[in-house]
């Protein structure tokens, strides 16, 4: 890896969001390089603020980034990890070019309004997604049409009942519970 320039710990995909700080971004790449919110960022009834992210994910999905060209800054961070993707299941097989995420989520999960839940926690507890952000498999993202919507399913997560019946229903994990997506169709 080292003869390729890199080194352990080197991010792909998700990177410190300095990353491309002082780069003359295509539009494509101001749309596709995402903050990425870890669960520090995360609070009961709050609004996840982007901006506290310490990391960037860069969302290249057939949806997002069709032709590489379009991302030249984008494109030349992820050369350097070329030799490795080329060699995954779905580039293999002609499914997903060589640049583009192995599984990304759906772009409803990335781009708009959501209800953001912490899934392996002690209390479940849910917070506001108003802006663009990208989050970790250890959340779940619902999707919202509306404010109102996003305010209803935050409310109601948060609310003591509903914590109540999501611990007594959801994996022990730890010293919390697992929360899936499950418990809110």
């Amino acid at each position: 890896m080292q003869a390729h320039g890199i080194s352990y710990g080197d991010g792909v995909f998700i990177l410190d969001r300095h990353t491309f700080q002082g780069m003359r971004l295509t539009p494509t790449e101001r749309r596709i390089i995402i903050p990425f919110l870890e669960m520090h960022c995360f609070a009961p009834y709050q609004e996840v603020d982007p901006g506290a992210s310490e990391k960037v994910l860069i969302y290249s999905s057939q949806e997002t980034l069709p032709d590489p060209s379009l991302a030249p800054s984008v494109l030349a961070h992820l050369t350097k990890f070329r030799f490795v993707m080329e060699q995954r299941r779905e580039t293999l097989q002609g499914r997903r070019p060589w640049f583009q995420l192995h599984w990304p989520r759906q772009a409803n999960f990335v781009y708009g309004l959501k209800v953001i839940v912490p899934r392996m926690v002690r209390l479940p507890y849910a917070c506001f997604g108003t802006r663009d952000c990208a989050v970790g498999e250890a959340v779940l993202c619902l999707p919202a049409k509306t404010q109102e919507e996003v305010h209803f399913w935050v409310a109601y997560i948060n609310s003591w009942p509903i914590q109540k019946y999501v611990v007594s229903k959801a994996k022990r994990r730890g010293i919390g519970v697992d929360i899936s997506v499950k418990l809110f169709n």
